[in-house]
């Protein structure tokens, strides 16, 4: 008759396989007690316990930072001067995240860029004051942030200053009462006149009615290729393409009452009017007519949508067990 051998233990030796398994060994260690050896643990209980380390601390990270994830909406107020937080939702978050600011605003990653008729600010999306006078401007319409550089329309002109306040060329462009300013790559896309021009961000005119015919135009979004611009006088958004200038939808979405701003969030566009603001699909169906209840919201700024933290952790523990899973079995195959 064969006999298991004294130092053997029969977790060790399961099927066919000959070499340990070292989670099958620690376990059997567990038992035997081996491995609540804290001055001596086996060679297989120290790898054990500094692999789960590497496996369990990104988990542990994950469940210590991950907050509730949403997006965010930010509406300028221009009569009570104020700027609120919002879900994507349309719930509030903070009405007067900041207040004194009542001009024009826009988004740049972390950083709100504001303007209250005189100067322009900078705060975190969390309302914390990084500059209360990031550099002085009067008259300012509109705001676009690339990289490091601001583009400012106001009066007759879109000026260019560097984020951290330097001013670089406060009459860049000269436009005729510039209300709506977007860039796209290399190029600056300004509403004047009933019209949109565009202009490379170095100042230099590619095409001075790009897009012409529109009644009363204000704020502009851009998504790839395609651009949105709100027309204030007849209350409607029209899409249009940014290479040709081509008619997409001259009223992709109409019968809005006094519309100003608008912004985009993946396949969503969010509209500002004398009602509050509106949520729309990118192909004009409504969503929401009026998501956020504010008639004197102006200024429109989205941050997008993150995972929620329950997706991350998911995909952390599957990344995690599908490297369990293949190192097992190139120890069985070993």
């Amino acid at each position: 008759m064969n006999t298991v051998a004294s130092n053997s233990h029969p977790l060790r030796n399961v099927g066919h396989i000959s070499t340990p398994i070292p989670g099958v060994t620690a376990l059997c260690s567990i038992i035997e007690g081996n491995c609540f050896n804290i001055n001596n643990p086996p060679v297989h209980c120290r790898r054990l316990r500094l692999s789960g380390l590497v496996y369990l601390l990104p988990l542990l990270l994950l469940f210590t930072l991950s907050g509730p994830a949403h997006g965010q909406i930010f509406i300028m107020n221009n009569t009570h001067s104020t700027v609120g937080e919002y879900t994507t939702s349309g719930s509030t978050v903070n009405s007067s995240l900041i207040s004194n600011e009542g001009g024009a605003m826009t988004l740049s990653g972390s950083d709100l860029f504001t303007s209250n008729g005189s100067r322009v600010a900078e705060y975190t999306t969390s309302g914390a004051v990084v500059s209360g006078s990031l550099f002085t401007l009067g008259g300012i319409n509109s705001m676009a942030v690339s990289g490091s550089y601001i583009f400012a329309a106001y009066y007759n002109y879109v000026g260019e200053y560097t984020t951290s306040g330097a001013t670089v060329n406060a009459s860049l462009i000269s436009i005729l009462g510039p209300t709506g300013i977007a860039i796209s790559g290399s190029d600056i896309f300004i509403t004047s006149n009933n019209a949109i021009a565009e202009y490379t961000t170095s100042g230099a005119l590619v095409s001075g009615t790009l897009i012409s015919g529109l009644s009363g135009p204000a704020q502009i979004a851009i998504s790839g290729t395609n651009l949105f611009v709100v027309n204030s006088l007849n209350g409607t958004v029209g899409e249009y393409n940014t290479v040709t200038g081509a008619t997409i939808h001259a009223a992709l979405i109409s019968n809005l009452g006094y519309p100003w701003g608008i912004a985009i969030s993946g396949s969503d566009l969010f509209v500002s009017t004398s009602s509050g603001v509106g949520e729309y699909t990118t192909s004009g169906a409504m969503v929401s007519g009026t998501l956020v209840s504010d008639p004197d919201a102006t200024y429109i700024a989205v941050v997008q949508p993150v995972p929620e933290p329950s997706t991350l952790i998911m995909l952390a523990g599957g990344v995690v067990l599908l490297t369990l899973y293949h190192q097992t079995k190139r120890m069985i195959g070993r």
